[in-house]
């Protein structure tokens, strides 16, 4: 019995992920929608176009993602910055490192 699912899987296409992927050229084998012949052909070249545009679309949406990636890296970065910065001015004057909190404002300061 087995055998025989997979046997009529392979007929209808390749099996992925448990489902079964239809080629291009057996897309273009379907009949219509009204039952005759039909142009499975053009109906792939509509779907193959579908997909590309959509492909594009992604693309474009992973560039923007990545773009804000990057922009909330160097926002962190700051924040991190503003915090070390904070930590040294909540010291007490006695253990405060002067030396090292001015050079921590200076860089900031360069920053911005």
């Amino acid at each position: 019995m087995a055998q025989q699912m997979w046997g009529r899987a392979s007929r209808l296409g390749r099996r992925v992920g448990g489902r079964v992927v239809r080629s291009v050229p057996q897309l273009a084998q379907r009949p219509g929608p009204d039952g005759s012949g039909g142009d499975g052909a053009a109906r792939a070249d509509a779907t193959f176009t579908r997909l590309e545009s959509q492909l594009a679309l992604l693309r474009e949406r992973m560039n923007e993602l990545e773009q804000e990636v990057q922009e909330q890296r160097v926002l962190n970065r700051r924040l991190a910055e503003l915090a070390d910065i904070v930590q040294e001015l909540l010291l007490p004057a006695v253990h405060r490192d002067d030396e090292r909190l001015a050079a921590l404002m200076d860089d900031y300061a360069k920053k911005l």
